[in-house]
This record gives C-alpha cells, structure tokens and sequence, in this order.
C-alpha cells in the first residue's frame, strides 16, 4: 500500500496545522542531509499546510477505492419459441452468464470488503501510531518548555539579585564616599582653624615685638639727643604738613600731641578760610513771575 502524505509526516487525519508545523520541523532536523525524504517531506508540507490544497488531497483520497468491476447488459436476443423456450442454447447461455455474474460480482464483493478491512486496520494502526508519536512529541515539547521557563526563572533571579547586589555596593560606596569627603572637610576646617590661629599669634607677637621695640627706643630717646632730634624731625614734617611722615617719627606723648595740634590748626583755618570766602561772595538775585502772576525773586 502506497504512503499518503499523512504517512509521510506521521501525523493523523485529524491533525492541526500546528501539529503538522511542528511535524514538519522535527522530520526536517531528523532526516537533515538525504534530500530525497526531505523533498517528500517538504511536498506533504506544502499540501497539507494549505487549507485548500488539503482539502482537495482528502476529496481526492477519500474517493481512491477498487472500482467494481463493469459487467455487460446481456440482452435476451432470442425469440420465443413457445413452451420450450427455456430449452433453447440461448437461454442455456444467458444462465450460464448470469451464474458467471452472480460469481464474479460475490468474488468481487469479498475482495472488496476484504482489503477494506485490512485498510481500516493499517489505518487503525498508522492513527494510533501517529497519535502516540504526537502524544510524546507533545510530552517532549512541554518538558523542553517547563526547563526553558525554569532556566529564564532562574536567570530572572539570578539577574534581580545581581541587581540588588549592586544596589547595595553602589549605596555602601556612595555612603562611605560621604564619610570621606565629611572627614576631609573636618581636616580642611581644622587645618584652616588652624593656619588662622597660627597667623593671628604671629601678628600679635609681632604688634608686642614692636611695641617693646617702641617703648626701648622711647626710653632711650627720652634721656638723649636723639629724642630732641627726634622731636625737631616731627615738628619740621609737621611744619610742611607731611603728616605721615611725623607719625612714623613720632615715638612719645609730645610727638604725638604736637601732630593732633597741628591738624587742629589746619582743620580751624581751613574753616575760617570757607567763612570768608563765603562772605566775599557776591550775591546775585532772580527774579521771575510763576503762571498764577505773582513775582518771585532767589538770591544767591
């Protein structure tokens, strides 16, 4: 008995198309390398994947059966011949053909429903065969799935704890991170503090070094020549209004009173001499008329 493209992709009638797709890819992979099945294959796959091409293949194989066999129209070509006509070689030969008939057609009968018998169980056997192989394909497909979805599940997991695991480094480095730039403000601040205390104690023991050095050379200056030479320094700087200069010079009491009197003078005169200025000004007058018509007049 010749396979049917059913056959070929061992696969049932009934099968759908996403059992004969995934058929199709298992023969594909198993018979990789012998083009002659892979052609076959693929020709029951381009047929039965097509709805209509399939349907014209089942059309087609559902009416593939033994033709019975044609018999003759006998035709009773003799006349009648009376009471004796069932005695005539005519009939004798139409009963022959008749009998020859009736045995040719139970002959044909018993071939008939003999191999459609032994059909049906090749057919019987072959859906049986391709349900229990759909059945295992099926069985194998879903446990190459349950891994898949326990492998991603697992990759999943993996991921979101690498994921946590970095979020927890990344905080842990960006806490410590702070700790140190606290720390090394703290450090700059002190260092500052302390840079500031170390130029604040430098100034005033300086301001004292020079203080003990002003007060030395006042109480050298004070019983010497120096000192009157001193003074007559301050009081000629004084005299030609270098005013800096006699407060560099000035070193006692007396330096310092004769400047504060000078700048006293200076400040009284240079008053006096605005008072008169402002006397000897001449005084002009303006007058003008403002809109409502009265006469208004400004002196300067």
């Amino acid at each position: 008995m010749a396979k049917t493209l059913y056959d070929i992709l061992q696969v049932s009638q009934k099968a759908d198309i996403d059992v004969i797709d995934a058929a199709y890819t298992r023969l594909r992979e198993k018979n990789e390398g012998d083009d002659a099945s892979l052609k076959a294959i693929k020709q029951a796959y381009e047929t039965l994947s097509a709805p209509a091409r399939r349907a014209a293949y089942d059309q087609r194989f559902a009416s593939q059966t033994i033709p019975p066999r044609s018999s003759a129209s006998y035709r009773s070509d003799f006349a009648d011949t009376g009471d004796e006509w069932w005695r005539s070689p005519m009939f004798k030969k139409a009963l022959i053909g008749l009998a020859v008939l009736i045995g040719a057609g139970m002959f044909v009968s018993y071939m008939k429903h003999g191999k459609e018998v032994k059909v049906t169980g090749a057919v019987v056997n072959n859906d049986s065969r391709r349900v229990d192989n759909e059945r295992t394909y099926i069985d194998r497909s879903m446990d190459v799935h349950d891994r898949r979805t326990d492998i991603h599940k697992e990759t999943l997991d993996r991921s979101v704890e690498l994921a946590r695991m970095e979020q927890q480094r990344r905080a842990s480095m960006s806490e410590a991170q702070m700790q140190q730039n606290a720390e090394r403000m703290r450090m700059q601040r002190e260092q500052q503090e302390f840079a500031q205390q170390q130029q604040a104690n430098a100034m005033r023991m300086q301001a004292e070094r020079e203080r003990e050095n002003a007060q030395q050379r006042a109480a050298q200056a004070s019983n010497s020549n120096e000192a009157r030479q001193l003074t007559a320094l301050v009081s000629g700087a004084v005299a030609q209004r270098d005013y800096r200069r006699a407060e560099e010079l000035a070193v006692t009491s007396e330096h310092w009173n004769i400047i504060s009197s000078a700048k006293q003078t200076d400040i009284q005169n240079d008053q006096a001499q605005r008072d008169i200025s402002r006397r000897n000004r001449p005084v002009t007058t303006n007058c003008y008329r403002d809109p409502y018509g009265n006469t208004r007049c400004t002196t300067q």
